[in-house]
């Protein structure tokens, strides 16, 4: 255990921690590695799991609801 962050592994925030903080994919939870992604800012999606999503997946991500007006 570490003696700085009390966690083993160390947390990514630890001055001690030695491991690159990794990238996953929200879908498939893929460590994502030099390559493309789709992003809102927060979270990342591979281009394999965003090609499989349909419109309304999408748009579910989004909080995007559909009406009648």
């Amino acid at each position: 255990m570490c003696e700085e962050c009390r966690q083993s592994p160390c947390d990514t925030r630890c001055p001690n921690n030695t491991e690159e903080e990794k990238t996953y994919c929200k879908i498939c939870d893929k460590v994502l590695e030099d390559e493309e992604v789709y992003t809102d800012g927060f979270d990342y999606i591979c281009e394999n799991c965003f090609e499989s999503m349909t419109p309304v997946d999408i748009a579910e991500m989004f909080n995007i609801s559909k009406e009648a007006v």
